[in-house]
């Protein structure tokens, strides 16, 4: 069964960058005065590069333009006839 709704895609997408980000926040920022600073910019890196992954997913899941198919298509009419409507 093919999942349409993308929920799968979304939950292993936020399971593996939250991982990336308490990991990164655990054990990635090294020990000093700026360990604070080092730990926003590692959550800030992996809330981003996952927000970019969402709208990049979610765009490819649910276009906004879908391609329009000509009758004077040659390709598309020996290739695809049912798929062509009569403009």
């Amino acid at each position: 069964m093919v999942d349409k709704t993308g929920a799968i895609g979304i939950t292993v997408s936020t399971l593996f960058f939250g991982l990336i980000a308490v990991v990164g926040f655990i054990w990635g920022a090294p020990k000093g005065p700026d360990r604070g600073v080092a730990q926003t910019m590692i959550i800030s890196t992996c809330v981003c590069m996952w927000l970019f992954y969402i709208i990049t997913y979610l765009a490819q899941l649910h276009p906004l333009i879908a391609p329009i198919f000509k009758a004077d298509d040659y390709f598309l009419n020996e290739s695809l006839p049912n798929l062509i409507q009569k403009v």
